[in-house]
């Protein structure tokens, strides 16, 4: 638990001095270990632009640059207030289920369970009610996302040492 506090910390300060921390709170939600992908992974909507698809699970992009990324921006602040806001959509992060496997979606906001987020000291994000389900990167081959991108899906496990790579957060400017 102290290692994975301490790796967190020195990525959050290496990100700072490297200029890449952002002033502003809409920011990416990314998984601190890029695993096999340079650019690391966001938390997404399927689709993008016109084809979003707002009613599908959320799953884990290739942190994208450039135009069209509103579909990786959160409101970093709403996080304090213990949601996972995307204010582009108006909507907020909520589980299907508080049980491991559970879907994210998104969903008009409001004060369910099931829409409480919290980030613990070390960066995973649980749900409020269940401190014991991580949002995970589920241990699985990544996808093909086009021709530059990848993919893997998300949903909440079990926290663990053991699967902290794919579990441990951090917001990101675009």
């Amino acid at each position: 638990m102290i290692i994975r506090r301490v790796i967190f910390l020195i990525t959050c300060i290496v990100l700072v001095a490297s200029g890449t921390a952002a002033s502003a709170d809409e920011l990416f939600l990314r998984i601190t270990d890029p695993h096999d992908e340079p650019r690391g992974y966001c938390l997404d909507i399927r689709g993008q632009g016109q084809g979003v698809r707002l009613k599908s699970p959320l799953q884990v992009h290739s942190c994208k640059d450039g135009t069209q990324i509103e579909d990786i921006i959160f409101d970093s602040a709403a996080l304090a207030r213990g949601t996972l806001y995307m204010s582009h959509y108006d909507h907020c992060v909520a589980a299907t289920a508080n049980s491991s496997g559970a879907d994210l979606m998104l969903a008009s906001c409001d004060p369910a369970d099931l829409q409480k987020w919290r980030q613990l000291p070390t960066g995973e994000i649980v749900l409020a009610g269940n401190a014991d389900l991580c949002i995970t990167m589920r241990d699985s081959p990544e996808m093909s996302a086009g021709p530059r991108y990848i993919r893997n899906e998300v949903s909440l496990a079990p926290c663990a040492s053991a699967a902290a790579s794919r579990q441990v957060w951090m917001f990101q400017a675009p």
